[in-house]
């Protein structure tokens, strides 16, 4: 499924916390299963605000870019959709011969085994690149690339390493990516094309 000019909210995951009468904010990651809590602090001005609860807001843009969603029916845990999705994201970037920045992807839980993949031009406004993946020789190339990356023996299968799955932006979430569940689901989807 392909839209173009799409409007996605990006939501920050960190728990930020906010004073409704002064402005003031605070980042509290020990806090973050709070909606909200009591703190003394000062306004801009360095005096006391004489509100002392803050609540948890959620920080977020909007990116007006090209976006595809593919629907993949084989049931997946998180782990399982997170590698994947990152596998493919490697894919499309070597078939677009694309700097890692130029595209990104999320995970949408559809139901409760089943996931979507969302990826999206990084471009505002888009720059065309995820419109390439909408035809079906495309997207078969793209799965080839990606299958090729995390096919070959850089590290053990259950793990990964920056030859296959893992850089910077997903550091967060190395422990849940898995060389051989990217693999497998990969290879599964392309017994679909024959």
């Amino acid at each position: 499924q392909q839209t173009s000019d799409d409007k996605l909210l990006i939501v920050n995951e960190n728990p930020f916390f906010y004073c409704s009468k002064c402005g003031y904010s605070v980042l509290d990651k020990k806090k973050k299963d709070l909606d909200h809590f009591s703190q003394t602090h000062n306004t801009f001005r360095g005096n006391e605000c004489s509100n002392s609860e803050l609540e948890q807001i959620k920080l977020g843009h909007i990116v007006i870019t090209d976006v595809i969603k593919m629907r993949i029916d084989i049931p997946m845990d998180f782990d399982i959709a997170f590698s994947t999705i990152n596998a493919i994201r490697n894919g499309i970037i070597s078939y677009l011969q694309i700097d890692t920045n130029d595209i990104n992807g999320i995970l949408v839980k559809d139901t409760i085994d089943r996931y979507a993949f969302v990826f999206y031009d990084t471009t505002y406004g888009g720059a065309g690149n995820v419109k390439q993946l909408t035809e079906k020789n495309g997207l078969k190339s793209v799965l080839e690339k990606a299958l090729i990356s995390v096919d070959s023996d850089c590290c053990n299968e259950e793990v990964s390493c920056t030859n296959c799955l893992r850089n910077y932006k997903n550091s967060k979430y190395h422990k849940n990516l898995k060389r051989k569940y990217a693999r497998d689901t990969i290879k599964a989807i392309l017994s679909k094309f024959n």
